[in-house]
């Protein structure tokens, strides 16, 4: 990831209350809470939201990471008054597994090219927990070219099997909008990616958009992968 590129818009990024946070953070919450999970690391956690969204979640202990100064500045500050989490900015001193959850929201798309994917997908590895789950969302790559209620991109779908290329995507909130940069990974890529640091895809589900958006398909999907 690039903290630098994140450094720049953190305070805006925070700022857009898009569809992901309702279409995707309610629906890992639910998971975790089933699950009975005692220690969670959302890695990429960003200024903090889907940690405070757990926090109710008894006797759930909770750490948010982030490479992105700004932040985990921002996830500080709204994770205050929330004892039951942690915001640290390295993952050298949590230890190896640990954890028997790791949720990684939006953060394969920020990947820039398959070293990197292999770089974080090892070190979660590391610290995921045996028996642990990975819940990894990620917008949908068969369906990037739909305009859904919370983003819209200019991918072109002939690019589907050229993985690593850039795209652009315009995140919405209804007010308001940023432009970001992504990296486009194939379905196929990302089991790929995963096998070659010892991790299996056990389940992925694909989640429909709000009633108001336009596009067909499904905007965001959960992979979810344990250890082999």
């Amino acid at each position: 990831m690039n903290p630098t590129k994140w450094n720049s818009i953190a305070a805006e990024y925070s700022s857009i209350r898009e569809a992901t946070r309702i279409l995707v953070f309610k629906h890992v919450h639910e998971l975790i809470r089933i699950r009975q999970t005692r220690r969670l690391l959302d890695y990429g956690g960003g200024d903090g939201t889907f940690a405070t969204i757990c926090a109710d979640i008894p006797a759930l202990e909770i750490v948010s990471f982030d490479h992105s100064p700004n932040m985990v500045a921002l996830a500080r500050k709204n994770c205050q008054g929330f004892p039951q989490i942690a915001v640290v900015d390295s993952t050298v001193g949590l230890g190896s597994g640990v954890f028997d959850a790791i949720s990684l929201h939006a953060v394969w798309m920020c990947l820039p090219t398959a070293r990197e994917c292999a770089k974080v997908l090892a070190d979660v590895r590391r610290l995921l927990a045996p028996g642990g789950i990975i819940y990894a969302s990620v917008t949908h790559p068969c369906f990037r070219t739909e305009r859904f209620s919370s983003y819209h991109t200019d991918f072109n779908m002939r690019d589907y099997l050229k993985d690593g290329t850039h795209f652009g995507v315009t995140i919405v909130d209804g007010d308001r909008e940023l432009k970001i940069v992504d990296t486009h990974w194939s379905l196929g890529a990302m089991v790929k990616q995963l096998a070659q640091v010892g991790l299996a895809v056990s389940d992925i589900t694909e989640l429909p958009d709000l009633p108001q958006g336009e596009g067909m398909g499904s905007p965001w999907m959960i992979v979810t992968a344990r250890l082999c």
